[in-house]
């Protein structure tokens, strides 16, 4: 009964543990450090400062003047509701843990 358990639910609780640790990094390391990382990218920059610009109500635009067509729709209007209702730092740390998701 056991052995079954273990091969039915056992992936699921690695991924589960691997989801765990990773926000747990992400919340326990700085955002200076977190922009040093190889796994963040232009393309993740972008999108973050297009949500921002989303949440503070200036659109769908890079710099808050010309509107861009070079991110995903769907998940830059997904990642800019924390920046909605946390702070700066905060806000890109929960996207980063919405992407890990």
């Amino acid at each position: 009964m056991l052995k079954n358990m273990a091969n039915t639910y056992g992936p699921w609780m690695l991924a589960g543990v691997v989801l765990i640790s990773k926000i747990c990094w992400i919340l326990s390391t700085p955002i200076r450090s977190l922009g040093a990382t190889t796994w963040i990218q232009d393309d993740a920059f972008i999108e973050l400062a297009v949500a921002r610009n989303i949440a503070l109500g200036h659109g769908f635009t890079y710099d808050g003047l010309h509107a861009t067509t070079g991110s995903p729709f769907l998940w830059t209007y997904l990642a800019s509701i924390p920046h909605l209702f946390f702070t700066k730092g905060f806000a890109i740390q929960s996207d980063f843990i919405l992407s890990a998701i």
